[in-house]
């Protein structure tokens, strides 16, 4: 009498981890991005509330200056990021840094009255001739 064995051998399970461990590695990056990508944008619409209290501000008081961060909303996005202001006379400068609890994002949200949007990261080249020992962090800024 001939036995019949059915189920799967050693090989078919490692060939089926292998495959879903490939798998992983692929979606995993891209999820990485795609939640990034989704803080910066909560951020951004958290900044756009505060460019429309920062303008009906101005428009009643004719300046940008005496304006505080403690008047600025994070409503979406202060667990990832901090929001502050830079305010002059006539124009003013938001910058959303983010925080520790942001792991992955190495990116500031910067939105300038008079530039626009931009995504900045921390420049960490070294100039060959530049032997400054300068504490202002120098970025490089892309249009967001």
């Amino acid at each position: 009498m001939r036995r019949h064995t059915y189920g799967f051998t050693i090989i078919d399970l490692l060939i089926t981890l292998a495959i879903i461990g490939i798998l992983a590695a692929i979606a995993y990056p891209t999820y990485q991005n795609y939640v990034i990508k989704a803080r910066e944008e909560n951020v951004r619409a958290d900044m756009s509330e505060n460019i429309s209290l920062l303008e009906r501000y101005y428009s009643l008081n004719k300046t940008f200056n005496t304006y505080t961060d403690a008047q600025l909303t994070k409503k979406r996005s202060e667990k990832f990021f901090t929001i502050t202001g830079d305010y002059k006379e006539s124009s003013y400068t938001l910058t959303a840094t983010p925080t520790a609890a942001n792991s992955g994002e190495t990116k500031n949200v910067v939105y300038n009255s008079v530039e626009g949007w931009s995504l900045c990261k921390k420049d960490t080249s070294k100039d060959k001739d530049d032997t400054s020992e300068s504490k202002d962090d120098k970025y490089i800024c892309e249009p967001f």
